[in-house]
């Protein structure tokens, strides 16, 4: 807060009809003879007796305008605000004083200003050297009211006293308080004077429309073909990572009392189509690294990401990379401008595996983790950590080099051979064995390094994080271990605000979103946060889970901090991924063409071959058929208690059977059939389920969930007799 010095009262009296009050501006009359009484300099000089047209007082000095058009100050005097200069000594219109400046309107339309200047409260800006028209002056602050209706005001901005509220115009009048400015206008009818621009943009890219406009107050409206766009009131339009439906005509309604209008033409937002290999990234862009190049919308085959920054591999063997460039890491060398098959990014640095089987890095070199190690060759993979790089060998060894401290580069004996992918977290470092098995070494300060007994066979993939460790094991389901170190904005039980870190430790199944324990077919980490791709394409995100203390309901409350919006996945993520990554704060996807969603490759994804894997399997023994686990979202490698079943209940004259359907399972090779007979022998009613309810046979209803399964309910009449039955059949293509 800021301190106020203790102010004496001045009270200033003329014999005629008049007043001005500290800080005010001029109040004018025919010459007079000024009074003034109370705490202060209240002692009138003579040539303030006589010919007096207007007065001002200020903290503790006083201030008089003549008839002749000269001023007059007199009592304190500290910071020379009653000294007055020669400018001021004719030609002035009116005055101000403030606590210890004054302020004086030429008849030239320009502004003095003399006195104390600890907050640039007299240096008069350029614009306000002409066309003024009114002058008034706060404790530290200066305000202008020019001859276009438009306001000035500068000096003390601690409350915001000189941030003049945008767009405002027709003002008649101010005011300025201790702290506050004041401004009488008359509203003026908007008018847009720069019309949004139609622009065209890739599938995930950014698009943005922008309108500037007269007239105050302005209320801005976005629209969309014609309807309200909900919380979109200002005067830019952003799209975030475009999808199909968000192409079409985007105009603006600027209105007040006193009228509206509405941009024209309208913007156009085109949206092309996914194209194969674009890069969609999305969460903390402080850097720029969300931000996709153009370069990189087309034609990548991989992707890295650092703490601030982002690497892309084109299919010419290129590497891109954006954001951060504090250590050289986006300033991608000559050498991997071409022949690169691989790259890895997790800290400051980034690294790529040329075809050849050589390695190039490049950025942050503090603790020789750019340094290649002399020699090396036969590389067929690498990986990055904070301060200290990993390299396969086709030898199946692993090689690591870099910051050490806490062993990180020390390869145990059972890691010189038999290794079949690496990963690097902040200063520990995990490798898989050909035999399913995983092995983890470096800092355990959290745990990372402690292989659950779930990630000793079965394993598939390996991802390393800041301090947790993640594993897919061949069954589809993700394995998490370690800790989260997050920073996090909380009340306690009495209400105090606190903006501290928190830890979680909990990375097991229950704090895995459901969506992670099955079909996932590839995995990544970030600082604090997890990334799945599921064999249909979809991405799965999540954040460290934690509590804090909730002042409404008195609980402590579960969360998955979302600061970012890193676990946020953008629509253009939500199908047709092909690979991912994930940074400090931000998550990346590659969109490509990918494998056909289908039901082999959704079993293929829970691990299951041969006959496990037919439609009328049943692997799990759970008493449902692998092709309607399929349908209902189930897992076939694992009984499914929980597994919604079809339900069937009475309405009128018809009997209802309902079930949801996996989005996923909207496939070509996918034949979906509800029959319905009077017994257990015919089924002469069929009905055909497809897309949606338009497309289907008459009596289904297809209610569309989003990325949630759909609920599917067919409307089978009744018919005569004591029964009627209903059986979901499914059937796929050979």
């Amino acid at each position: 807060m800021k301190t106020l010095s203790s102010i004496r009262t001045l009270i200033l009296a003329v014999s005629l009809p008049l007043c001005a009050w500290p800080g005010a501006g001029t109040a004018h009359a025919a010459p007079g003879t000024v009074v003034a009484w109370g705490s202060g300099e209240t002692q009138v000089p003579v040539t303030a007796q006589s010919g007096v047209t207007a007065i001002a007082a200020g903290g503790f000095h006083t201030v008089a305008l003549k008839s002749d058009g000269s001023v007059l100050a007199w009592g304190d005097n500290g910071y020379s605000q009653a000294t007055v200069p020669v400018a001021a000594q004719s030609g002035v219109t009116a005055i101000a004083a403030g606590n210890y400046h004054t302020v004086a309107l030429k008849n030239d339309g320009s502004v003095l200003a003399w006195g104390h200047n600890n907050s640039g409260q007299t240096t008069v800006p350029v614009t306000a050297q002409s066309g003024a028209t009114a002058i008034s002056a706060g404790i530290g602050h200066t305000v202008v009211l020019k001859n276009d209706g438009s306001v000035l005001a500068w000096g003390d901005n601690y409350y915001g006293q000189t941030t003049v509220p945008v767009g405002l115009s027709g003002v008649t009048a101010i005011a300025a308080g201790g702290f506050h400015t004041v401004a009488l206008y008359i509203p003026t009818v908007p008018a847009i004077t720069t019309q949004p621009m139609s622009q065209t943009v890739n599938t995930g890219q950014s698009a943005s429309f922008t309108v500037a406009a007269t007239g105050y107050p302005s209320n801005y409206q976005w629209q969309k073909d014609g309807t309200n766009i909900s919380g979109a009131t200002g005067a830019t339009y952003r799209v975030d990572h475009a999808w199909s439906s968000d192409a079409g005509s985007y105009t603006m309604v600027v209105s007040n009392t006193a009228g509206s209008v509405t941009s024209t033409p309208p913007a156009v937002l085109t949206v092309n189509s996914a194209r194969i290999g674009t890069v969609v990234a999305w969460g903390n862009n402080g850097n720029g690294q969300t931000t996709v190049p153009v370069a990189a919308q087309s034609g990548v085959t991989a992707i890295a990401a650092g703490i601030v920054h982002t690497v892309a591999l084109k299919n010419d063997g290129s590497v891109l990379a954006w954001g951060n460039n504090g250590n050289g890491q986006t300033t991608v060398p000559v050498a991997a401008q071409s022949g690169v098959t691989a790259i890895a990014a997790k800290a400051h640095h980034t690294v790529a595996l040329k075809s050849d089987g050589s390695v190039v890095a490049w950025g942050s070199n503090g603790n020789g983790q750019t340094t290649v190690p002399a020699g090396l060759s036969g590389v067929t993979a690498i990986a990055t950590g904070e301060g200290h790089t990993v390299a396969l060998k086709n030898d199946g060894s692993v090689v690591a080099w870099g910051y050490n401290g806490n062993g990180q580069t020390n390869v145990p004996v059972a890691a010189q051979s038999g290794v079949t992918a690496i990963a690097a977290g902040y200063e520990h470092t995990v490798a898989l064995k050909s035999d399913g098995s995983v092995l983890a070494w470096g800092w355990n300060d959290s745990g990372q390094t402690d292989v659950p007994l779930e990630a000793q066979s079965g394993i598939t993939a390996i991802a390393a994080g800041n301090y947790h460790t993640v594993a897919l094991k061949n069954d589809g389901r993700v394995v998490s271990w370690g800790r989260s170190f997050f920073y996090v904005d909380y009340y306690d039980e009495y209400g105090n605000y606190y903006h501290d870190y928190s830890y979680d430790y909990d990375f097991g199944l229950g704090s895995l979103p459901v969506a992670a324990w099955s079909g996932v077919t590839a995995i990544a980490a970030g600082y604090e946060h997890s990334v799945a791709l599921k064999y249909d394409g979809s991405v799965v995100v999540w954040g460290p889970y934690g509590t804090y203390y909730n002042t409404n309901t008195g609980n402590y409350d579960g969360f998955y901090p979302d600061y970012y919006g890193q676990t946020t996945v953008p629509m253009p993520a939500q199908t047709g991924v092909t690979a991912i990554a994930a940074g400090g704060g931000h998550t990346v996807a590659l969109l490509g063409t990918g494998t056909p969603p289908s039901f082999a490759g959704w079993a293929a994804s829970f691990g299951l071959t041969g006959a496990a894997a037919s439609a009328n399997a049943d692997p799990d023994c759970d008493g449902l058929a692998t092709v309607l686990e399929y349908i209902l979202g189930g897992n076939p490698a694992q009984p499914s208690p929980a597994t919604p079943r079809p339900a069937a209940s009475l309405s009128g004259g018809s009997m209802l059977f309902t079930f949801p359907r996996l989005d996923a399972a909207e496939t070509s090779d996918m034949t979906l059939t509800v029959e319905s007979g009077i017994d257990l022998v015919t089924w002469p009613d069929i009905f055909t389920i497809r897309a949606n309810t338009a497309a289907s046979s008459p009596g289904v209803t297809i209610l569309e969930n989003g990325t949630a399964p759909d609920t599917i309910t067919v409307a089978i009449p009744a018919g005569s007799g004591n029964a009627r039955f209903a059986r979901l059949r499914a059937t796929v293509a050979p």
